[in-house]
C-alpha cells in the first residue's frame, strides 16, 4: 500500500489520474451541466465532492465523464469511486479500466461508491463485480454513510408540519424555541470559527458519552472535524441562499448548532451537515426547520438528507415529510469465485435494499 505522499507524486506524472483541487469547480460545472436530471440526486453539488475530497482526491476525465477517486486517511486500504459526472455510466471497460489504474496507482482496494439502483444492476453484470456489505469496514472513516437508504423529504409539507405525524417535531421546536430563545444567522466570512467550536464542543460531549459506558475500546469523538468544518472554511464566502446554504444556531452566544445544504438541480437540493450539540433537546429539529426554510424561500421542493449509519439517524430523517427512499451500494471487482468472503456482501440483502430503495412515500 503506497502512502498518500507517494500517491500525489505519481498522481502528477500519471496519465489518466490527477489531483483534485479548487480550479476543477468550473470543469466539474460544465460536465455537471450536460448530464441527465436526476431531481433527488445527493452527490451533484460541489460542496459534497469538497467534503468528501478533502483528504486526498483524485479525478479522471473522459470525454463524456469526469470521475472521482478518493482516500480518506492515510492508513485507509481503500479507494473510493463516486459517480461520475456528466454522461458517463458503468460501461465494463471503464470500469475495470478505473479498477486496474487506481490499484496501480493507489495500491489499494478500490471500491465504487454511491452506485444508485439503476447503475448498481448495470455493474453487477460484470462477472467479477461484487456487492460490499458494511460490516467488511473495520474503520468507522470507512463505512458508508448509506448503510440505510437515503432520505427525500418534500420541503413544503416539512416546512408547514401539520398533521399527527409532525406532533413530536413541533413539540420539541416549540420546547427548545421557548426555553432557550435561539437564533439563526447565516454562514458568513465572519463566523466560521464558531463552527470549529461547535464541533469541538460537540467531540466532548461524544467523548463524555463514551467514557459514561466505560467500555475501553469507545475512546474516539464520534465526529469527523473536518467533514464540518470543511464547509466553514471553503464556503462561508459562498452562502448565497440560492446555490449554497448554511447556518449557525446560537444559544445566547454559544453555537448550538451547524446546517449546510447545497442545490443539486432547479428544485432539488442535498443536506450535507447537520450537527447540534445534545445537552439542547429540539435543536436538531429547530436546525432542520431554519434550513427547509430557507430552501423553501429558494423554490427548492426536495431536500435529499442522504444517507444514514444507524436506525436511529434513519429513524430521526423519517420524522419529516418522506417522499422517496433511495439506496446506495457499494461494488468491487475481484476475478476470484465467489469474491472471498472477505468482501462479498450477502446478495440478497443488497437486493431488498434496492427493492426498499424503490419505494415512495406519500
Amino acid at each position: 500500500m503506497r502512502d498518500l505522499h507517494d500517491i500525489r507524486s505519481a498522481a502528477a506524472a500519471h496519465g489518466s489520474w490527477s489531483l483534485i483541487n479548487e480550479r476543477d469547480e468550473e470543469i466539474y460545472r460544465e460536465f455537471s451541466a450536460k448530464a441527465e436530471l436526476d431531481e433527488f440526486s445527493y452527490e451533484r453539488n460541489w460542496a459534497f465532492l469538497t467534503q468528501e475530497t478533502r483528504h486526498l482526491g483524485l479525478k479522471r476525465i473522459t470525454q463524456d465523464a469526469m470521475w472521482f477517486a478518493v482516500i480518506r486517511y492515510d492508513e485507509s486500504p481503500y479507494v473510493f469511486v463516486f459517480p461520475p459526472v456528466g454522461r458517463g455510466r458503468y460501461r465494463a471497460r471503464d470500469v475495470r479500466a478505473i479498477d486496474s489504474e487506481l490499484r496501480e496507482l493507489a495500491g489499494r482496494r478500490v471500491i465504487f461508491r454511491k452506485v444508485n439502483d439503476q447503475h448498481f444492476a448495470e455493474i453487477m453484470q460484470l462477472q467479477e463485480a461484487r456487492s460490499v456489505d458494511a460490516s467488511v469496514f473495520t474503520d468507522a472513516r470507512d463505512v458508508p454513510e448509506d448503510v440505510k437508504p437515503q432520505v427525500v423529504v418534500g420541503v413544503d409539507a416539512s416546512v408547514a408540519r401539520a398533521g399527527g405525524h409532525f406532533m413530536q417535531v413541533r413539540n420539541h421546536i416549540r420546547r427548545f424555541t421557548e426555553d432557550q430563545r435561539p437564533k439563526a444567522v447565516r454562514l458568513s466570512k465572519s463566523n466560521p470559527r464558531d463552527v470549529h467550536t461547535l464541533v469541538a464542543r460537540w467531540n466532548d460531549e461524544g467523548r463524555a458519552h463514551f467514557r459514561s459506558m466505560e467500555d475501553a475500546g469507545l475512546e474516539e469523538a464520534p465526529a469527523n472535524a473536518g467533514a464540518y468544518t470543511i464547509f466553514a472554511e471553503r464556503f462561508a464566502e459562498r452562502v448565497d441562499d440560492v446555490n449554497y446554504f448554511g447556518r449557525i444556531v446560537y444559544v445566547g452566544d454559544e453555537p448550538a448548532g451547524f446546517v449546510f445544504a447545497g442545490r443539486t438541480s432547479p428544485q432539488s437540493a442535498g443536506l450535507y451537515g447537520s450537527m447540534s450539540l445534545t445537552k439542547f433537546r429540539g435543536a436538531s429539529e429547530f436546525l432542520l426547520s431554519c434550513i427547509l426554510t430557507d430552501l423553501q424561500a429558494a423554490g427548492v421542493r426536495y431536500l435529499n438528507m442522504g444517507g444514514s449509519e444507524t436506525d436511529q439517524l434513519f429513524r430521526f430523517k423519517s420524522k419529516f415529510h418522506v417522499v422517496a427512499l433511495r439506496s446506495a451500494f457499494d461494488v468491487t471487482l475481484d476475478p476470484r469465485p465467489g469474491g472471498g468472503a472477505a468482501c462479498a456482501a450477502d446478495s440478497a440483502q443488497q437486493r431488498g435494499r434496492l427493492e426498499l430503495g424503490a419505494q415512495v412515500g406519500d
